[in-house]
C-alpha cells in the first residue's frame, strides 16, 4: 500500500473541515466525520490536527488568504 502525499492529504481534510463545520455546525460535527467526509479513516486526522478547532483554524486560514488573493487580485 501506497502512503498519500502528506500535504495533499492534509489539505482535503481542511476542506472537509470546512464543508462538514459549514454543514453541521462547529458542535455538530467531529474529527470522525471530518476524516470520513474527506475519504480517510479517523486516525488519519489526528496525524494532522490535534483536535477539531486546530482543523477549524486551518480551514479559516484557507478561507482568508484565498479573500486576500481576490482582493489583491482586484487591486491589480
Amino acid at each position: 500500500m501506497t502512503r498519500g502525499d502528506p500535504a495533499e492529504t492534509r489539505t482535503k481534510l481542511v476542506a472537509a473541515a470546512a464543508r462538514e463545520i459549514e454543514r453541521h455546525g462547529y458542535h455538530g460535527t467531529d474529527s470522525n466525520r471530518i476524516a470520513r467526509a474527506a475519504g480517510y479513516a479517523p486516525g488519519t486526522f489526528y496525524k494532522h490536527f490535534d483536535d477539531k478547532r486546530a482543523a477549524l483554524l486551518a480551514a479559516h486560514a484557507e478561507w482568508v488568504a484565498t479573500e486576500w488573493d481576490a482582493i489583491d487580485a482586484r487591486s491589480s
